[in-house]
């Protein structure tokens, strides 16, 4: 499959949305497929839960960031997704992969702690994985694969 027809198809998705949100989704990409072995609709699905956990944390006028390239030194494929939202406390990186958690139990917008949890899963079915940074403001993902 190839990494940036993934980009092409969540960044069509949700261009819209985030405009919609009052945000704006930008892409960067490269001119030339990024080809590898996987599954088009998990990984779809999991560029889609990231944008949609920065669409739901950001405030009004954010910017997110939506990325793919190849790494020169080693045979893989990275996808980013970074935002100035709010990002997570260093304390609770490890924790936010697990099903069912949440940083801030409090906030009633909708979100069951199942979109990080799922991601890093899709990673590790294609061998790949998931790391969190720190923007200050904002959070960044990028997901790693072999090709």
């Amino acid at each position: 499959i190839d990494l940036v027809h993934i980009i092409d198809t969540v960044a069509e998705i949700y261009g819209d949305v985030a405009e919609d949100a009052g945000m704006s989704l930008v892409v960067e990409k490269p001119m030339q497929p990024l080809l590898f072995q996987g599954d088009r609709e998990l990984l779809i699905q999991q560029v889609a839960n990231l944008i949609e956990n920065a669409l739901r944390y950001c405030p009004d006028g954010s910017q997110i960031s939506l990325s793919c390239g190849q790494a020169r030194e080693s045979n893989q494929v990275w996808l980013k997704v970074e935002d100035n939202g709010p990002g997570i406390p260093d304390v609770e990186k490890e924790r936010v992969f697990e099903r069912l958690y949440r940083v801030d139990k409090s906030r009633t917008d909708g979100g069951l702690g199942l979109g990080l949890s799922l991601a890093k899963a899709v990673a590790g079915l294609h061998h790949g994985v998931i790391t969190l940074t720190d923007r200050k403001p904002g959070l960044g993902v990028m997901v790693t694969l072999p090709r």
